[in-house]
């Protein structure tokens, strides 16, 4: 790694070496290792200048500037909510009312539908730990865990 710091100028404790899989063993040489000439290798590293560029906080001049950076269009103004809307409600839209909170239901949602205007339902599988989206193509059930990462 000492060779490699004068060649790259990565410093020794900024250097990942890998040679099938990870070099752990810092104590051994290329030799000890079984690595012949004209093996490849992959260097993997950060130098002190690109750290420290990440590290610190951003100017005021910075800051300025993203903030001009455009924030996300609403949902309701982007161009592919706005074809949904002008298709019309689906005739078995469901109702819903605003700041109330109820259980899961058991059965399926309709009067849904997706980006193409096909129609969508949702089935929540309690009893499976999982959510169902379901067109008339094809059903996609999602496990509750990637349920959750999705929507974080």
């Amino acid at each position: 790694k000492d060779h490699v710091e004068t060649l790259t100028n990565l410093p020794r404790a900024m250097q990942k070496l890998m040679f099938k899989g990870l070099l752990k063993d810092e104590t051994k040489t290329l030799k000890d290792l079984k690595i012949s000439k004209n093996s490849k290798m992959m260097l993997v590293g950060t130098t002190m200048s690109d750290l420290v560029a990440v590290t610190t906080k951003p100017s005021s001049t910075e800051i300025a500037q993203s903030s001009s950076i455009p924030k996300k269009e609403p949902l309701g103004k982007q161009k592919m909510h706005q074809k949904v809307i002008e298709k019309g409600k689906p005739e078995d839209v469901m109702a819903g009312i605003a700041g109330v909170k109820h259980p899961l239901p058991t059965q399926p949602l309709n009067g849904m539908v997706n980006k193409s205007g096909g129609k969508v339902r949702l089935t929540f599988k309690l009893e499976e730990d999982s959510l169902w989206i379901g067109t008339k193509a094809r059903t996609e059930k999602i496990k509750h865990e990637q349920w959750y990462q999705r929507r974080v």
